[in-house]
């Protein structure tokens, strides 16, 4: 967890150094005359990474986040039944989330091999926001699951 979080650190620092670099406006004042292609770079690549890195710390804090609905919804018991549906959604919705991850190519951009963001202004905003909502559902899954998945697997092995 530590990593994650030291990571995403780093990816806010340089989402908000290259912000500054960028801003030609808001930070006037201040004497920066170069270093515009390379703060272009760096923020794209900060963004998604930070993207991906936030996704990952939510998915670690996701526990907490469904025993803080379920003491809000004290009445909703928990069945068995709900439970599975619930993990195959879940499952779904990373299936989904992979599959927009990578029809959108979101590597190429995370690891700088495309100077530009190429967007699709003839896309429906409410796709948009779907398939990034289900890209940060698969790494919230990835945080969640994994980890779950290999520690009942390992218990299992050494049995």
């Amino acid at each position: 967890m530590n990593v994650i979080d030291l990571a995403l650190f780093i990816a806010m620092i340089c989402l908000m150094a290259s912000g500054i670099i960028m801003s030609r406006h808001v930070f006037a004042f201040l004497p920066i005359d170069s270093g515009m292609g390379t703060a272009r770079l760096m923020h794209m690549a900060a963004c998604y990474w930070g993207f991906v890195l936030m996704s990952l710390h939510l998915g670690l804090h996701w526990g907490m986040i469904l025993a803080r609905i379920s003491n809000i919804f004290p009445q909703i018991k928990s069945l068995r039944v709900r439970t599975i549906l619930l993990r195959i959604i879940a499952a779904a919705i990373a299936v989904y989330g992979l599959y927009t991850f990578v029809t959108r190519n979101l590597v190429t951009y995370m690891f700088l091999r495309t100077q530009f963001v190429f967007l699709d202004y003839s896309e429906s905003l409410i796709s948009f926001y779907i398939d990034y909502l289900a890209m940060m559902g698969l790494f919230i899954w990835i945080a969640y699951y994994l980890p779950r998945i290999f520690q009942k697997t390992g218990r299992q092995l050494r049995r």
